[in-house]
């Protein structure tokens, strides 16, 4: 049945089809249902996903389990991006703000080497209204310029994040990118979450803060029957190089919450020191 309404959908706004991504870890049972009704699974680039420990009670106690020269980036970061003021937005804000957000969203998308489509900031305000226990925005400023800005989405004890925009222009001077990073993860302590999911791209930064890389299956199924002959021929040309990863915890670490790792992500990441 939700096959049939996704397919109704996309025909009647005109799309080409309809792309169901982000099912994080093994192929789940909405992607299983989506396979059975003639959608094309393939993979996309891992998600990359912080499993926090239990005994963390705070991004202190996470980078005090980190080899010193991880711990000298985390807090280079933030003190490099000491200067700026980081803010909620409400959709009112994100009303008032909406073209500052979009050029800065669109910088990012127009370096990203691939995007799996583009969200309508608009639509934000609507989201923020709708569901603010679960979606939250924040802004970055520099004295009275809005610099950066980032949305995540807080659901089954994981804070995912969601968008990020910034000024490039200013993004290495203030460590913007870095700084982002580790305000999801204080997010996450804060809002009782389990696990940060990144998200895809920027693999090794992230790894830098402990998120290990885990599949994220998608489905996709076109509305021309002709074009979707082709797709498992697509599926099984995607070949993923395998992303740089970095172990930023200690040694004892990895050797103790190994297993606990895997089971929380669902998934036994490759190369686990310890």
């Amino acid at each position: 049945a939700l096959a049939e309404a996704l397919r109704a959908d996309a025909a009647a706004h005109g799309a080409r089809g309809v792309l169901v991504k982000e099912l994080v870890g093994p192929l789940s049972g909405l992607g299983q249902a989506l396979c059975q009704a003639d959608f094309c699974h393939f993979q996309a680039g891992p998600a990359m996903v912080l499993a926090l420990d239990p005994a963390w009670r705070s991004f202190e106690d996470l980078k005090a389990s980190f080899i010193s020269k991880y711990r000298v980036k985390v807090n280079r970061a933030d003190t490099l991006s000491a200067p700026l003021r980081r803010a909620p937005l409400d959709a009112v804000s994100v009303a008032a703000h909406l073209p500052q957000l979009q050029a800065l969203y669109a910088q990012v998308l127009d370096r990203a080497d691939a995007a799996l489509g583009r969200f309508d900031l608009a639509r934000l305000p609507a989201l923020l209204t709708a569901a603010p226990d679960v979606v939250q925005a924040h802004g970055y400023w520099l004295g009275d310029r809005l610099v950066a800005f980032s949305t995540a989405v807080c659901a089954a004890q994981t804070l995912s994040a969601h968008l990020v925009g910034l000024d490039y222009g200013c993004n290495a001077e203030l460590a913007l990118y870095p700084r982002m990073l580790n305000d999801f993860v204080r997010d996450a302590f804060a809002r009782g979450a389990q696990r940060v999911d990144f998200g895809r791209t920027a693999e090794e930064i992230k790894s830098t803060l402990g998120a290990v890389p885990v599949p994220q299956p998608m489905c996709l199924r076109f509305v021309n029957p002709a074009a979707n002959r082709l797709l498992p021929l697509l599926g099984r040309a995607v070949d993923l190089p395998a992303p740089p990863q970095r172990w930023p915890f200690q040694r004892t670490w990895y050797a103790a919450r190994g297993a606990w790792l895997a089971d929380t992500l669902g998934h036994a990441p490759e190369g686990l020191p310890g």
